[in-house]
This record gives structure tokens, C-alpha cells and sequence, in this order.
């Protein structure tokens, strides 16, 4: 294939070039080449089929059919670096106190990827991804023309929610999640980056403070604890393209697992032995596990103060003698008197909520137990009280 090289500044030092195959596959032959003083370039031994040809920086990117006959005349040019202006901002959802998380634009980073990824390509974001300012202005250089897909996460967290450096990440960020990313009217989460040129459109993205964390176990078929499985949760189908909603980990010894930042949407959790990573998001994958995974609604919770709810004290060290019972005031607030000491189970139940008990982090959960000692005595209980769908 020749052609030459033109680019944006008077400069005859040589720049190297990528073939690089459009396929998204594991591995990929790349024909590599090199201009010639005058931009002039001549890549010898590709093989039939669709390209992209790249520079080495990234600054020039042109689509190549090869046949099996030469191609001449290519002109591949190079652009200047696209800039990127925005704004990244917090939505705190449905939560009662707007001011519990406290939260700085400048603890996020925002990544940009090729999309589709080809193996072989150039990076194409900023050469340098400065984080946005503490009031959330956001200024990208140096972007390369492509299509591009966005993530955004604290700083030293990975797309699991893992931690990838020594910089802990701060407790109050690890249930955040990106909420939506706009350039001027396009929806850059459904949509994609789309950078052909220079734009004046802002970079819109909001990011909610208000995400899920869950707990669960893994068993085999034994029902006995599976350690060191891979645990997976799918976004339900109207956004299995996004793929910033995946989230993965593996269980500890006892089985058990943890993930946090889940969108308020609907999951499928799944379990794996062994399994490539990155295989769940391939249709032809999980077409032979549709039905086998387990679904979980999440939903923003409000945090705001349950009226008429009833509040039940059950003894369990005496027998099944009937329960006390309390209502809820305005304020969430209730009130026991002349409890005999012992050990008890608390409940809170109201129509059209999920029955909740102390201690548990969703329904159905494992609760805790409260032990009474004689005497006047204060303690304060909060339920997680889920609406039935």
C-alpha cells in the first residue's frame, strides 16, 4: 500500500504508521511502516481485508480496503488535536440530605477509549487526563478524531470497583456511578463519542452519589460456600450496552462477595468457575445462560422517615410469647416501655413495604439480635424498608 502522509506542521522527520485490521478479535497482525522524508510511504505484506490506518500518535486515522491488488495514492492527514469543554456535577437522587457525601470534582478521572477497542491501535484520548477542577470545569486537549466511549471514577478505582493504586478511595465514593454523559444533544452513554473535528459542544456528565451496594454468597451444588468464584452483574437489557453498569468481583473463602456503585436499574447476578474475562458481554456467550442467574431490583432509596409503620419486639430466649408493638410517629421515631429484659428480634412492618429487621442490609438478609438488660435504657434502630413492586 503507498501513499503519503500529510500533516498539520512543516516537519520532515519521519512518523511510523499502523495497519491495524478492523476486527475485534484477540489477537491481530499489524503491518507497520514508515514515511519517508517527503511524508511519502510504501507498507509492503498486508494481507486482504477492512483497516484502519493509524499514525503512531493517533493524530490521523484513515479507513482502508486491501484486495488482492496494491493500493496507491492513500493520503492519510493528519488533525490537529480536538479540545473538549464541560462540566462534571452531582445528583444526590432521592436522598434526604444532600449534604451526607461530601464529594469533590477533582477526586474523578475521566477516561477515554477507542470504541470499538482494536488490538493494535493507538490510544487516542488526551495525551494527559487532567481531572476536572474542584467546581467540576472539565478541559480535555489533544483529543484525537475517533469514536470514543467514556468512563468516569474516582481516582485509583478500577472498573470493578477495585482499588488499582495505593491512593485508598474514599468510603463515601465507592457507591457512585455515572448517571448520564451528554455532548450538546447527543447521549454519549447510549450514542458514543463521535470526534471529527474541533466542536463548541459542552461536555455534560453527572454523576450520582446515590448508588447500590450489595452482599450475597455463592454456593455449589452442594450448597456448600464456593470460594474464588467470579460473580458478575448485568445491567438489564435496555442498557446492556453500557458498559460502565458491569460490575465483577470473586468471593473470599467463605463464599461471600461485595460490590458497590450498582445503578439504581435492574440486575441479573451470575457465577462463574472459570470464565474469560469479559466474555459476559457477548451475546452468543450468555444466550446459554439466559434464565440461570439470579435478578435484583435496585432503586434509589429516599432515606426519609416512615409514619404508621409497626415497630415489633419478638422474644426468642423465652419461649413464643406475643410480641410488643410500637408505632412509628411522624419522625420515624417509636418508643417500648416496660420491656423485660432478654433477647429479642425487632421488626418493622407497614403495608405496601417489604418487612424489614434490624440488622439487615436487604430483604430477606441475615439480621442481628438485641439483648435487653434490666433498667431504663436508649437505643437507636434503622431499617432498610423497601417498597413492594
Amino acid at each position: 500500500m503507498r501513499g503519503v502522509f500529510v500533516r498539520s506542521e512543516d516537519t520532515a522527520r519521519p512518523a511510523q504508521l499502523l495497519m491495524v485490521p478492523r476486527t475485534q478479535t484477540p489477537f491481530a497482525i499489524v503491518a507497520p511502516g514508515m514515511t519517508k522524508p517527503d511524508g511519502s510511504f510504501d507498507i509492503a505484506g498486508v494481507a486482504p481485508g477492512v483497516y484502519l490506518l493509524y499514525s503512531q500518535d493517533a493524530t490521523a486515522v484513515q479507513p482502508i480496503e486491501v484486495d488482492d491488488t496494491d493500493v496507491d495514492n492513500v493520503t492519510l492527514t493528519q488533525a490537529p488535536g480536538i479540545s473538549l469543554k464541560g462540566h462534571l456535577t452531582f445528583d444526590h437522587g432521592l436522598s434526604a440530605a444532600p449534604g451526607a457525601v461530601s464529594v469533590n470534582a477533582s477526586e474523578f478521572q475521566i477516561q477515554m477509549t477507542r470504541e470499538p477497542y482494536l488490538v493494535g491501535a493507538p490510544d487516542g484520548g488526551p495525551r494527559f487526563n487532567p481531572a476536572p477542577s474542584d467546581n467540576g470545569t472539565i478541559n480535555l486537549n489533544a483529543v484525537a478524531p475517533g469514536d470514543y466511549r467514556i468512563a468516569v471514577r474516582p481516582y485509583g478505582m478500577g472498573p470493578d470497583g477495585e482499588t488499582l493504586t495505593g491512593r485508598q478511595v474514599r468510603g463515601g465514593l465507592s457507591n457512585t456511578y455515572v448517571k448520564s454523559i451528554r455532548l450538546g444533544d447527543t447521549d454519549v452513554l447510549a450514542d458514543g463519542l463521535h470526534l471529527s473535528g474541533p466542536t463548541e459542544q459542552q461536555l455534560e456528565i453527572v454523576i450520582g452519589l446515590n448508588g447500590a451496594e450489595v452482599e450475597g454468597t455463592a454456593f455449589d451444588n452442594g450448597r456448600e460456600p464456593a470460594p474464588n468464584v467470579t460473580i458478575v452483574a448485568l445491567p438489564d437489557a435496555a442498557n446492556r450496552g453500557r458498559t460502565d453498569l458491569y460490575r465483577r468481583t470473586t468471593t473470599d473463602r467463605q463464599g461471600r462477595f461485595t460490590m458497590a456503585g450498582l445503578a439504581p436499574i435492574d440486575y441479573t447476578f451470575y457465577a462463574w468457575d472459570d470464565v474469560e474475562r469479559g466474555a459476559w458481554e457477548r451475546p452468543e456467550f450468555m444466550h446459554a445462560f439466559e434464565g440461570r442467574g439470579r435478578f435484583v431490583r435496585r432503586r434509589e432509596g429516599k432515606n426519609d422517615p416512615i409514619a404508621k409503620a409497626s415497630v415489633e419486639l419478638r422474644r426468642i430466649d423465652a419461649g413464643t410469647p406475643a410480641p410488643y408493638v410500637a408505632t412509628t410517629t411522624a419522625d420515624g421515631t417509636f418508643v417500648f416501655a416496660n420491656v423485660p429484659a432478654g433477647q429479642y428480634r425487632v421488626l418493622a412492618l407497614r403495608p405496601g413495604y417489604v418487612n424489614a429487621e434490624y440488622g439487615q442490609r436487604w430483604p430477606n438478609a441475615p439480621a442481628h439480635q438485641s439483648r435487653f438488660h434490666q433498667g431504663a435504657a436508649s437505643a437507636m434502630y434503622r431499617f432498610r424498608c423497601c417498597r413492594r413492586e
